[in-house]
């Protein structure tokens, strides 16, 4: 899922989740994960981890699409 510049507009948007920066995801700036744009990715194209995502981010994108994936 792609990460872009987080903006203020966001936070009424209940498919972008805020990223903060921390030592395990290595970003430098407040981030947020567009939930619309999730794509798959051959792991073949993965070269080098570079960060990780906590798992109050994932538990809140998880939220976001269990509706979707309940049928």
């Amino acid at each position: 899922m792609p990460l872009t510049d987080w903006k203020e507009r966001y936070e009424i948007a209940s498919w972008m989740v805020k990223v903060i920066p921390d030592n395990g995801n290595k970003l430098n700036k407040d981030s947020a994960a567009d939930c619309f744009q999730i794509r798959s990715v051959a792991e073949e194209r993965l070269i080098k981890k570079i960060g990780h995502v906590s798992s109050v981010v994932m538990d809140k994108n998880s939220c976001i699409f269990n509706p979707c994936f309940k049928y």
